[in-house]
C-alpha cells in the first residue's frame, strides 16, 4: 500500500510539473539509458508551484544540485536511471535538503546544494556515480576543455515537449571573457562555457558539467547555475558553479570521499 501511495504521488507530481513547466537543453542531442548514468532528475514538491531541476548522483546517498533548487522546497524526490522520465529506474524521496549556507539569490554566488536520499541508490549500468575533482585539481581553470552538460525536455527546434534526457557539448571559456557578458556577477567560484551547438537553459539548473579527465574517466567540474535571462538562443555563455571551489564543503557535508590526486 505504501509503495502504491508513493507511486501515485510521483505520477501526480510529474504531471503537474509537465503541465506548468518545461525544462530543456536547447538544441541538445538525446541520450540513451547508459550514456550518462549519474544524471538525476529532481522533482520539487511545492504545493502551489511544483518544479524541476537537474542533479548528479555523487554517492549512493547524495545528489549534487544547485542551491536555487533547494530553497523553499518542503519536499523533493529524485529520478535515477531516467533517460526517459516516464521509465525511471528508481524514484527516491529526499530526506534532507542542504543548500550552501552562503548562497546569495541576488548574485547567484555559492549556487550549490546537496540532497540526502532517504534510501541508498542501487547502482547498475544505468545508475552510476559522478566523480568529483581531486584536491590536486583545485587550481585548474579547465579553460578550453570540452565538457558536456545535460537536461530533460524539448530540443530547441522542437515544438512538442519530450521527456528524454538531452546533452550538449560545450567548451570552457575564461572567466574574463564571461565577465564581459555578466559584469559584477562572475567570480573565481564560477566556470563558464560557450557553444554553437546548444546550451542548458531554464529548468536544467543543478545539472552537471563534466569532461573526460586525463585518465579517461568523466569528472564533474560544474553545477549549472544560469544563462542569459531573456532567453537561451542568444549565444551567451552558460554559467556554472565551479565544483573545485566546493569539494571541501561537499566532503564535510556528505559521505563523499574527496580524492587527493
Amino acid at each position: 500500500m505504501k509503495s502504491f501511495i508513493v507511486s501515485l504521488i510521483f505520477l501526480i507530481g510529474l504531471s503537474q510539473i509537465q503541465a506548468k513547466f518545461v525544462p530543456y537543453i536547447y538544441d541538445g542531442q538525446p541520450m540513451g539509458p547508459k550514456d550518462i548514468p549519474f544524471a538525476v532528475g529532481v522533482m520539487l514538491h511545492r504545493p502551489q508551484n511544483p518544479g524541476w531541476c537537474g542533479g548528479a548522483l555523487i554517492s549512493r546517498n547524495y545528489v549534487l544540485t544547485a542551491a536555487k533548487c533547494a530553497l523553499n522546497v518542503p519536499a523533493a524526490s529524485v529520478l535515477l536511471g531516467a533517460s526517459d522520465v516516464n521509465r525511471a529506474n528508481q524514484t527516491i524521496a529526499v530526506s534532507q535538503i542542504i543548500p550552501h549556507p552562503f548562497f546569495d539569490t541576488s548574485s547567484e554566488k555559492n549556487d550549490i546544494a546537496l540532497l540526502k536520499l532517504s534510501v541508498p541508490a542501487n547502482l547498475s549500468d544505468i545508475v552510476g556515480i559522478s566523480r568529483l575533482p581531486s584536491r590536486a585539481q583545485k587550481k585548474l581553470s579547465f579553460t578550453d576543455k570540452l565538457g558536456t552538460s545535460y537536461g530533460w525536455g524539448k530540443g530547441g527546434k522542437a515544438t512538442v515537449p519530450v521527456t528524454t534526457l538531452h546533452a550538449v557539448n560545450e567548451t570552457v571559456i575564461t572567466n574574463l571573457s564571461c565577465l564581459t557578458k555578466y559584469p559584477a556577477y562572475i567570480t573565481s567560484s564560477n566556470l563558464c562555457t560557450g557553444s554553437d551547438n546548444g546550451t542548458p537553459c531554464t529548468g536544467d539548473e543543478g545539472g552537471a558539467l563534466f569532461f573526460t579527465d586525463t585518465d579517461g574517466y568523466p569528472t564533474q567540474i560544474g553545477v549549472y547555475s544560469y544563462q542569459f535571462s531573456l532567453g537561451c538562443t542568444m549565444g551567451w555563455p552558460a554559467v556554472y558553479t565551479r565544483v573545485t571551489d566546493y569539494i571541501d564543503w561537499i566532503g564535510a557535508n556528505s559521505d563523499v570521499i574527496i580524492r587527493d590526486q
